[in-house]
């Protein structure tokens, strides 16, 4: 499967274009230009669709339960002033179930995943064991422009504050530069 970015159809490897073509009804990740290649294609992508549609329904994330460590401790704002601690909510600006992007950043398979929007008002950490922790380190490995270690991906709020990620959203560097 080609990643979210790369708008190609997935049995003929048509150019999609920005808004063209039609999603796997089941998981809607897997992109097609018409009936004909998603029916061709189904006998390859019925291994992977189960696993796609569960990422394109997000994995919610619990509030974490111990404070930052160090790797959050050292992120600073744009403006270069540090981050005093992480915080686990809504980014002002944002509606409850509103779909916004967030950072992830990634120092390998034992530390935590630091998650951050834009305006650094929703930081905090996914420790490794917890829920959305492989899920989406195995979607920002994809990345290749940062080398594995960093992606972009959506996220949302629920009305009761519980996080979900999107990892089927990873990708998309080149929309956004902070």
């Amino acid at each position: 499967v080609k990643k979210t970015n790369e708008r190609c159809c997935a049995s003929c490897q048509k150019d999609l274009g920005k808004d063209g073509g039609n999603g796997c009804a089941r998981c809607i990740v897997t992109l097609y230009c018409g009936r004909d290649c998603q029916a061709e294609h189904w006998k390859d992508h019925k291994r992977q669709c189960s696993k796609l549609a569960a990422l394109a329904a997000g994995v919610k994330i619990d509030p974490p339960s111990v404070p930052p460590t160090t790797f959050s401790a050292l992120m600073s704002t744009s403006s270069g002033a540090r981050q005093k601690q992480g915080t686990y909510r809504k980014p002002r600006n944002v509606d409850v179930g509103e779909k916004f992007v967030i950072k992830i950043q990634s120092m390998g398979d034992s530390s935590p995943l630091l998650i951050y929007d834009e305006t650094r008002t929703c930081q905090f950490e996914i420790n490794p064991g917890q829920t959305g922790f492989n899920e989406i380190l195995t979607e920002t490995r994809k990345e290749m422009a940062w080398k594995g270690r960093k992606t972009f991906m959506k996220a949302s709020f629920d009305e009761s504050g519980i996080c979900t990620v999107y990892p089927a959203t990873a990708g998309v560097k080149a929309k956004y530069t902070w």
